[in-house]
């Protein structure tokens, strides 16, 4: 199976624009799967929010993180610095 290696989050937001399965590599040759969607909507007060949506395999639920989350909150900025999380093709 192909995958793609996402090399930042504006790369991730662009490979997220519709639902797609990623994958963060772990040691030993271990992964975790998470669908991930990124969806930018307008509030009422004319600002904009982006979401990131993600369904998250091992736990079996859905969260949102923002963009700022996704470092905080989540593995996933963490995957995106170390060039560890792919896109499945």
């Amino acid at each position: 199976m192909k995958h793609k290696l996402i090399t930042s989050v504006e790369h991730l937001k662009k490979e997220a624009k519709e639902e797609s399965e990623f994958f963060i590599a772990l040691n030993g040759g271990l992964c975790s799967s998470k669908d991930i969607h990124y969806c930018v909507e307008e509030k009422v007060s004319g600002i904009l929010k982006s979401t990131f949506y993600v369904y998250n395999y091992v736990v079996g639920m859905m969260q949102e993180y923002t963009e700022e989350e996704l470092f905080t909150l989540s593995n996933i900025g963490e995957a995106i610095e170390k060039k560890a999380l792919y896109k499945r093709m």
